[in-house]
């Protein structure tokens, strides 16, 4: 995945984070244990593909998130966390567990 096209990967990961209890913007993501899982495709001059085991810290370095991203292939990408666990501290805010399309990023795909 090319820098550009990671940006804009983060960007949309970080609007799907409010859904699930986080309203930070200002987070580090922490790919370097993430695997790929077998979706792919192509955008932005870069190959894509869904990732699992995907980090999120807050600028204290605290665990914000930990999940797995999927994609809806089509003229514009949509990214979005197909499993997610969001954290404050020890205190678990949400969790998806089960593999779908939530209805929020249905909703968006409609406007679009």
């Amino acid at each position: 995945m090319n820098i550009e096209l990671r940006k804009i990967v983060e960007s949309q990961l970080i609007e799907d984070l409010i859904f699930y209890g986080i309203d930070t913007v200002d987070v580090r993501f922490d790919w370097s244990n993430s695997c790929i899982e077998g979706h792919d495709g192509e955008y932005f001059g870069s190959y894509l593909e869904n990732y699992s085991g995907i980090l999120v810290f807050d600028k204290m370095e605290n665990l914000l998130a930990d999940g797995w991203m999927d994609f809806i292939d089509g003229p514009k990408l949509v990214v979005y966390w197909n499993f997610i666990e969001t954290w404050k501290g020890s205190q678990r805010l949400a969790e998806k567990s089960t593999p779908s399309v939530p209805k929020h990023v249905l909703d968006k795909i409609n406007k679009i």
